[in-house]
């Protein structure tokens, strides 16, 4: 009877630190309110993301001679786009002081971030998630709906879309669809014609010229043909080329 108690005693407390090793495995990490630039960065890879509930998933990889999962941060400076929805950064860090050269062994984890205090703030977001690779442009834009989670456009694709003035404009969430390019009077491309206009060497949108208007190239023209500096007129090289049909029998 005795040794059954002391069994009963050992099966609880295994069945009790089990219980805390699940729940402290599970347990996601709280965002730090800070600038990420106060931190040494370890240049790790993320390379898929997701979110569930309000718990943001990230599966890294990173080199180091321990497994530094506790050492990974995701700090956010507390502001904030206000906009509808609202639009706000992360940055992914592990402490470069916690990952140690003497080795350089491959990890491999899921990282787990409680997403709470950005709910409080907005009903929806859109996140921004950099990592130290590379701080100026995000690796992933994510919609945050809270509890509902997000669906399938959640992570938009990072290709550009390049605008009539030569910028860049990237895809937008919820529906990842490109934006409308900024309003540009002038154009990209010298010479390109469309429409009766041609493109300058100013890069401005100009009307093409008539017969014997003053031009200094072809695209300038109406005809698409300028000789000694004026617009000749189509039905006049048309009827050039007739005559040089005829001549040679064409």
């Amino acid at each position: 009877m005795k040794d059954a108690k002391i069994y009963f005693v050992l099966f609880g407390i295994i069945f009790l630190v089990g219980l805390n090793l699940v729940a402290s495995a599970s347990a996601a990490s709280d965002i730090v309110i800070g600038d990420y630039k106060n931190y040494d960065s370890y240049n790790e890879g993320i390379f898929n993301v997701r979110i569930e509930g309000n718990i943001l998933k990230l599966d890294v990889t990173y080199g180091g001679c321990k497994d530094k999962k506790q050492d990974f941060k995701l700090i956010w400076d507390g502001s904030y786009l206000k906009s509808n929805p609202s639009k706000v950064n992360l940055f992914l860090i592990l402490d470069n002081s916690a990952v140690g050269t003497d080795c350089m062994r491959l990890w491999e984890n899921t990282l787990e971030f409680d997403l709470t205090k950005i709910k409080e703030i907005s009903k929806g977001s859109i996140i921004n998630l950099f990592d130290s690779a590379n701080t100026n442009s995000p690796r992933y834009k994510l919609v945050y709906e809270g509890d509902e989670g997000f669906n399938d456009t959640g992570i938009c694709p990072m290709d550009l879309k390049v605008c009539p003035d030569g910028s860049s404009v990237g895809r937008e969430l919820p529906n990842c669809e490109f934006p409308v390019c900024p309003s540009f009077d002038g154009c990209g491309n010298i010479g390109l014609r469309n429409d009766g206009k041609y493109c300058s060497f100013d890069k401005v949108l100009l009307e093409q010229k008539f017969p014997e208007e003053q031009c200094d190239n072809n695209f300038e023209c109406k005809s698409n043909v300028c000789v000694n500096d004026k617009c000749v007129s189509g039905s006049l090289i048309q009827k050039i080329i007739d005559w040089f049909k005829r001549l040679f029998g064409f």
